[in-house]
């Protein structure tokens, strides 16, 4: 859907950047830097864009942060002309963009945005939704399980608070997220893979170490009837193993069990069936 979502092509429209036209092209622009928030493109400063590089602290969790979220990303060449288009003209304004020559608040511009977003998913099919924020949980999942990224890595290319105390005390190196940014890029635009949602994600979940909390919780028919939570576990079936032990016995057998397990951790979550005898 996302290949699809790309490739329509906007109403011609005698307005200058229609919804159409604003929705994919910031998706586009958000989807090729890392999945940036709407707000953090609203609120940018010309003096935040030089020699290709954005620099920006992340609105969202700046306050919260003793790096104050600052993050820094490469613009690709493959968007500059979009990301270019909408570059102020405004010798006099501070913004980056020109969002703001049209739209007053942050609000109002993602909510155009994806009133544009929504009227391309239209196009691509009935039954497609989307908003802006969707296509940041994209670039995710395409990093981790189409490019075979490390959950760090993309955690870093998101910038989100991982190794907080690393962050404070060393000159950080962005190139990583850049190249791991160019490599999505690289896999939706200039490949007809599919990411597997299941086997790596799978694989990657199973490797817990004995020292992450682990949550299991075990389910008959929507309702929860058995839960752990603990340590020392280094694979799913001793998290099975234990979770059915604690089994209520008054519960008529052979049934169906869903079985939800979560390492805390890292937080990853994994659903399994199991038929008890």
């Amino acid at each position: 859907m996302l290949r699809r979502f790309f490739a329509v092509v906007p109403d011609f429209s005698r307005f200058t950047h229609p919804l159409q036209e604003l929705g994919q092209d910031v998706a586009l622009i958000s989807f090729c830097m890392c999945g940036i928030n709407s707000v953090d493109l609203f609120y940018a400063e010309k003096s935040q864009y030089h020699d290709g590089i954005f620099h920006y602290n992340r609105r969202k969790t700046s306050k919260s942060r003793s790096d104050n979220a600052y993050f820094e990303i490469r613009v690709p060449q493959f968007i500059k002309p979009t990301f270019e288009k909408y570059l102020s003209k405004n010798i006099k304004s501070p913004w980056l963009f020109d969002f703001q020559d049209r739209l007053s608040t942050s609000d109002s511009f993602n909510a155009n945005v994806n009133a544009g977003i929504s009227q391309i998913c239209k196009k691509v099919s009935p039954d497609f939704h989307a908003s802006l924020y969707s296509f940041r949980h994209s670039w995710a999942t395409i990093a981790q399980n189409g490019c075979g990224a490390s959950l760090g890595d993309v955690d870093f290319a998101l910038n989100h608070s991982t190794y907080k105390m690393a962050r404070v005390y060393t000159k950080i190196d962005y190139s990583p997220a850049w190249e791991l940014n160019e490599k999505v890029i690289d896999y939706i635009f200039f490949s007809n893979k599919e990411p597997d949602n299941n086997e790596d994600s799978t694989k990657s979940f199973e490797r817990m170490s004995k020292y992450n909390i682990i949550r299991g919780e075990v389910f008959i028919s929507g309702d929860c009837v058995s839960i752990i939570e603990d340590s020392g576990f280094t694979n799913v079936e001793q998290v099975i193993t234990q979770l059915l032990s604690a089994f209520p016995e008054d519960v008529e057998r052979p049934i169906k069990v869903q079985i939800r397990i979560t390492n805390m951790d890292k937080k990853q979550t994994q659903l399994y069936q199991r038929i008890l005898q």
